[in-house]
């Protein structure tokens, strides 16, 4: 039970005691305490840290006192059983098999992260239409900013006519991997959704440091610069508003309700 300490003094009460075993613990100083139970004809006090042999504590061990075992090693280093010896072996070799398991799953996960990653780089990196938006946009000059916002910086495209305008968002990734695989997976999920009041994902690309997302052009700005920026400000009847409402609220419906998993 790994006790430690002096064996108490109120192991003198139960005085009818016979046997007593308290054997491969930490147990240490004298067995004074025992000198009064004077029925007491087995002890095993082996594989404990007491003091002095046994018959030198104060247990009378006389001819009247016939011992059938009074076994006592006052070595520092405790000696293990062959069940011991088998129970340390059995935990070694199971967390041995616990670390290979685990070094093979953190190799594989790397693996894989790595392959997604390089998949979204092969796939996406080298279409023409990414070199188009790069040479458009000149690598992403200033002079193209229509919008920074918290969640990324947009550059306006043009690929040579007023029907292929677009808008490509520069996200940049942090130092978390999870984050930043987080970031695709969503990005996949979000390319995968059509519908007429969510503005489409044409394509998108992972760099090292940061992401591109390729959406249409809204000619009218975003619903904050029709409220907030535009001088002045168009005239929005309660019709119209009701209008941009409930085609956002449908935009929504779709996203939590319709889209498999849903968003």
């Amino acid at each position: 039970m790994n006790f430690l300490g002096d064996i108490p003094y109120g192991f003198s009460k139960p005085v009818m005691l016979q046997q007593l075993d308290v054997s491969h613990n930490h147990l240490t100083g004298t067995l004074t305490s025992l000198a009064e139970l004077l029925v007491l004809t087995e002890l095993d006090i082996s594989y404990n840290l007491f003091m002095g042999l046994c018959v030198d504590c104060c247990l009378n061990c006389d001819a009247g006192r016939n011992f059938t075992r009074c076994t006592h090693s006052s070595d520092k280093q405790r000696g293990l059983t062959k069940f011991q010896t088998a129970m340390v072996a059995l935990g070694t070799s199971a967390l041995m098999f616990a670390v290979v398991i685990g070094l093979g799953f953190m190799l594989q996960c790397r693996k894989r992260e790595k392959h997604d990653i390089v998949e979204i780089y092969d796939d996406k990196e080298d279409g023409s239409l990414f070199h188009k938006v790069m040479v458009a946009t000149e690598d992403l000059n200033d002079k193209y900013i229509i919008e920074r916002g918290s969640h990324g910086t947009v550059y306006k495209v043009s690929l040579g006519s007023i029907d292929r305008l677009y808008a490509v968002k520069k996200l940049m990734f942090g130092a978390s991997k999870e984050g930043n695989m987080s970031i695709v997976r969503e990005i996949e999920t979000v390319g995968k959704v059509r519908h007429r009041n969510l503005v489409k994902l044409e394509d998108f690309w992972m760099r090292k440091d940061y992401g591109l997302i390729l959406y249409r052009y809204m000619h009218n700005g975003s619903l904050h610069d029709i409220l907030h920026e535009v001088y002045p400000p168009p005239f929005l009847d309660w019709s119209i508003r009701g209008n941009i409402a409930l085609g956002t609220a449908h935009g929504l419906a779709y996203l939590h309700f319709d889209c498999d998993p849903a968003i």
